[in-house]
């Protein structure tokens, strides 16, 4: 006989252990050896009728055996009745092979304690071996409730002719005391009807608000469009709340620019798109990069989406005094304001030399003008691989004297 005292800790993949007295028939020694022994199992519900795990034995006496591997169990519809199959290796003296299979019943007392008899055929190695077990069993979950068959009650019909001596009736029995009504278990209401449950693992797999009572105990996520997720432990019940109306803002800016949308910092993708979901209602975006700053304004709609544009940063001209290539102090601004608007940009530098005078003073001038910006930039902090001096470009006939008297910081709208 094998006692199981079974205790399975926690879920969702609970173990049990097991250990008792049991008996094995060796046909080929016509003997039946009584013994003892530890056992452990891990199993979990695949669904109503299915039950995979795997199984771990060791039994010291009469000899010792360790044994283990994986093991199916199939319950009967609407019966207390299973059958298995188990497989694995096991060790006496050597490693063998181990299969084998059998049947029993769970004799439930409470959702957890009940009485298990069980009976198996098992091949070890090439030895034939018979078993039969009747014990305690103790889960640490509720295991799945086995409905009482019900039989009709028979009526009992009047004979056709009453007797010709009246019966004496026999005096009446009082009325049974009325049994306690048991107390309802809790179910489960989740709203909307429509919600969609995910069950994690090991069922791993989303299920309607229907069968919320199936899984007691376990902790699932509940959707429904139109709603806010939220989370709640079976059994109990849940009322999503309405999803706020909301759409799409897009802001085509460059890669370089930094975005604020309320107080959301946002990025540019390497195209210059950001996308974010919004409130509906107008809402203020505040582009910064590139030496300029702007705000841009939209219109969100209910489950649309709303795209908003912003502007292309322009040059900034230092000018420089007739012949010089020092940054005068008017200058100073221009810069402090660009290095505070210039975001994630690279710039371009860029010397202006007018068509008078000798050419080459003239280039050479340009040069100089183009490195005393980029000198006092990377002064004030500017990153020096954001800043790339170019050669001077011959001034056009339209180029006014400032212009041709300056040196331009260009930027880049696209990074290197």
């Amino acid at each position: 006989m094998i006692f199981f005292l079974s205790l399975a800790l926690a879920e969702p993949l609970p173990w049990a252990f097991s250990a008792g007295v049991h008996a094995t028939a060796v046909p080929a020694e016509g003997s039946i050896l009584p013994g003892f022994g530890f056992q452990g199992t891990m199993n979990w519900r695949a669904s109503k009728v299915l039950w995979p795990g795997f199984q771990a034995m060791i039994d010291p006496f009469p000899r010792t055996t360790f044994a283990g591997g994986p093991t199916v169990r199939l319950y009967l519809p609407r019966s207390p009745v299973w059958v298995e199959l188990l497989g694995g290796v096991a060790w006496e003296h050597n490693i063998k092979a181990q299969l084998g299979g059998g049947f029993g019943a769970d004799l439930l007392l409470t959702q957890r304690v009940g009485i298990r008899v069980q009976a198996d055929w098992m091949l070890l190695g090439n030895q034939p071996l018979a078993l039969v077990s009747v014990g305690a069993l103790l889960h640490s979950a509720p295991m799945r409730p086995v409905e009482a068959p019900s039989f009709p009650v028979p009526t009992v019909l009047p004979a056709s002719e009453p007797p010709a001596t009246p019966a004496v009736a026999p005096p009446a029995a009082p009325d049974p005391a009325p049994s306690p009504t048991p107390p309802a278990l809790p179910t489960s209401e989740i709203l909307p009807a429509g919600a969609r449950l995910w069950v994690p693992h090991p069922v791993c797999r989303w299920i309607d608000a229907s069968e919320a009572d199936l899984y007691p105990g376990a902790t699932v996520r509940v959707e429904a469009p139109g709603y806010l997720p939220a989370s709640v432990t079976l059994p109990g019940s849940l009322s999503l709340s309405p999803a706020p109306a909301q759409g799409t803002l897009m802001v085509v800016a460059w890669p370089g620019d930094r975005l604020k949308v309320g107080a959301v910092d946002l990025r540019p993708s390497a195209d210059g798109v950001a996308m974010l979901s919004v409130p509906v209602g107008t809402i203020e975006v505040e582009v910064t990069g590139g030496g300029r700053s702007e705000i841009l304004e939209a219109a969100v709609v209910n489950g649309q989406a709303t795209w908003v544009r912003s502007h292309p940063p322009v040059p900034v001209y230092v000018l420089f005094e007739l012949g010089s290539a020092e940054v005068g102090g008017r200058q100073f601004g221009r810069l402090e304001n660009l290095q505070a608007l210039a975001a994630d940009w690279h710039f371009d530098i860029v010397g202006s030399y007018s068509s008078d005078g000798n050419l080459e003073q003239n280039m050479i001038l340009a040069r100089a003008r183009a490195q005393a910006v980029y000198d006092l930039l990377v002064r004030q902090g500017f990153p020096a691989d954001h800043l790339h001096i170019l050669d001077p470009l011959p001034p056009t006939p339209n180029t006014s004297p400032d212009a041709a008297r300056s040196a331009r910081v260009i930027p880049r709208r696209e990074l290197p």
